[in-house]
């Protein structure tokens, strides 16, 4: 049997509206909760990762971390979360910085930087991750040009990185 997988269903300002299956059916401005995540280390190279073969939606793409909020758990226990989940690294909430929301069709996205020094053991969920790599920005964009990154985040990441650039780095430095 199928277990249903519960989540918040939230409206176009991220406020909850009900619970329901992760499958169900949503109504016009409804909204299953997501959370990305732009793992940044101190070289300010960010961490992507490759989509399965097996994904539904957008196999072999490159995309960050992400996933869905469950049912009753917080953005930022979702970030941990799901960076766990999918790098094996465990970091706390004070490594995350949240940089904005979007909605798109079916999903209300919190976007986060979190900062990495690079110590930790990587352990991809390989049934999900074909293969992972650290790139520059520029190679990001690259990959965005030849259509093989999804993200529908970047914008809102590239816009806070290039307005707090010195920051960024200066932030990546003291962890």
């Amino acid at each position: 049997m199928e277990t249903k997988e519960l989540m918040d269903i939230v409206n176009e300002n991220g406020e909850y509206i009900k619970t329901q299956d992760r499958n169900g059916f949503l109504k016009e401005n409804e909204y299953i909760q997501m959370v990305h995540i732009y793992l940044l280390r101190r070289n300010n190279e960010i961490y992507i990762q490759q989509r399965s073969e097996s994904k539904q939606e957008n196999p072999n793409l490159w995309e960050v971390v992400g996933g869905g909020v469950a049912a009753g758990e917080n953005v930022f226990t979702a970030a941990i979360r799901e960076l766990r989940e999918e790098t094996g690294i465990l970091l706390d909430e004070n490594a995350f910085t949240k940089i904005g929301n979007l909605t798109c069709p079916k999903y209300y996205i919190n976007c986060f930087i979190a900062y990495f020094d690079g110590n930790d053991k990587f352990s991809p969920q390989f049934e999900e991750v074909k293969n992972t790599m650290f790139v520059t920005f520029d190679e990001v964009l690259n990959l965005i040009n030849d259509d093989r990154f999804f993200s529908t985040s970047f914008g809102i990441f590239q816009k806070y990185y290039k307005e707090n650039l010195e920051w960024i780095i200066s932030n990546i430095k003291n962890h």
